[in-house]
């Protein structure tokens, strides 16, 4: 990967882009820093922030860039999880998929849950999974009838997206010197059929009429898919990124224990082995809850995982699992109803009694106009920004 100089990052940018790379280096590895660096989960908040309606910003890329730079110049937090990229709704519009929209009469970005592979087609997916995705897979994806034309025009929409997202990540390190979350992502097989393959209420339900079924196509994800992806992930360069690899962890909400054990874990577990051997991070968007299993966890090397915590009370996780680093804590309703004394009080509770291990987030992912308050946001911003640990 070329030096930073050479890929056109100025002086300053260059100068806070390794000062925030040491402050997350330093968190992540439990390393005592001159002060908590600041990961941002905001999402669609961002544009009603800026002034915009979603479908104004989600289906205008300059309105979604300008979006995106007040976010970055009015907060100034040091990585970014969402550069306006999350919705790209331009592309499955035009392919049709049709099950990702905006609620306009609320404002928000909303999925149906959907299955793309049915129950009895598990062994067809493991046989002649490009056959199967052509056949069947394609068609439940498009809307009906799709044209040469429109296919066309899917895929140059598909094209202009990869345009704006690679611009967006080039503009927050050369022109902010800002981080990513990370640069590779590695995938547990659970969670791509609970999300895409199965949906979510087929996927849970797959976990009691087809146990057999599902673990076998897991297997097989994970040798042909997962495993592929991580090696690229592993041997990619990592210097505008807060952490190494990304890995999603929704999936999990929907288990118990002993299913977490029996099909989720030996995964996460093999990527997390791979990735701590090759001296990689993981950063974990963990939704919903991860404490009810912490004791899979206790045994993590410091210095490997970096979670970013939405349910879990962040004290308690502490406590419960100090070889984690983690960001997250900032309550919303105090963001979206609270005052700026409060929402620094609360601050600063975190950062002292949650210390080294740690960067300062909020605790859900940032989507509506009533999760926070500019005033709230710019002040305890400054807070953290300035304050000495």
């Amino acid at each position: 990967m070329p030096k930073l100089a050479e890929r056109g990052i100025g002086m300053d940018a260059q100068k806070k882009l390794l000062e925030r790379k040491e402050l997350f280096d330093n968190a992540i590895a439990f390393k005592r820093n001159k002060r908590v660096p600041m990961l941002s989960n905001f999402f669609t908040w961002k544009i009603y922030d800026a002034g915009y309606t979603a479908k104004e910003a989600i289906y205008d890329y300059a309105v979604m860039e300008d979006v995106v730079r007040q976010f970055i110049e009015r907060y100034q937090f040091d990585a970014y999880f969402d550069l306006g990229t999350r919705n790209p709704m331009r592309v499955t519009n035009a392919f049709g998929a049709g099950r990702h929209y905006i609620d306009e009469e609320n404002d928000t970005v909303l999925v149906d849950d959907h299955t793309i592979l049915l129950r009895d087609e598990y062994s067809e997916y493991i046989t002649g999974k490009n056959e199967w995705y052509w056949s069947k897979g394609f068609k439940r994806t498009a809307k009906p009838g799709l044209t040469i034309g429109e296919l066309k025009n899917a895929v140059q929409e598909f094209l202009v997206f990869g345009q704006f997202s690679e611009k967006m990540s080039s503009m927050l390190s050369s022109e902010y010197g800002a981080l990513r979350t990370a640069s590779g992502y590695a995938m547990v097989p659970f969670e791509n059929l609970f999300l895409t393959l199965r949906g979510m209420r087929e996927a849970s339900l797959d976990l009691r009429k087809s146990k057999a079924e599902i673990k076998e196509c897991m297997d097989f994800m994970f040798e042909t898919e997962s495993l592929p992806m991580l090696e690229q992930s592993l041997a990619l360069e990592s210097n505008d990124t807060a952490a190494d690899i990304s890995c999603a962890f929704l999936g999990h909400s929907v288990l118990n224990t002993s299913q977490f054990e029996e099909f989720y874990w030996p995964y996460l577990k093999a990527i997390i082995d791979k990735a701590s051997a090759a001296h990689k991070t993981i950063f974990i968007m963990c939704e919903a809850t991860m404490l009810r299993f912490a004791e899979f966890f206790e045994d993590v090397p410091k210095g490997v995982l970096f979670v970013q915590l939405e349910q879990d009370d962040v004290f308690e996780f502490r406590k419960r699992l100090p070889n984690i680093a983690f960001t997250g804590g900032m309550p919303t309703n105090l963001l979206g109803f609270g005052t700026p004394e409060e929402c620094i009080e609360y601050a600063k509770r975190l950062i002292g009694e949650l210390g080294d291990g740690y960067a300062f987030g909020t605790d859900k992912m940032m989507s509506y106009r009533n999760d926070a308050k500019r005033e709230n946001l710019i002040a305890v911003c400054d807070f953290v920004r300035e304050y000495q640990i």
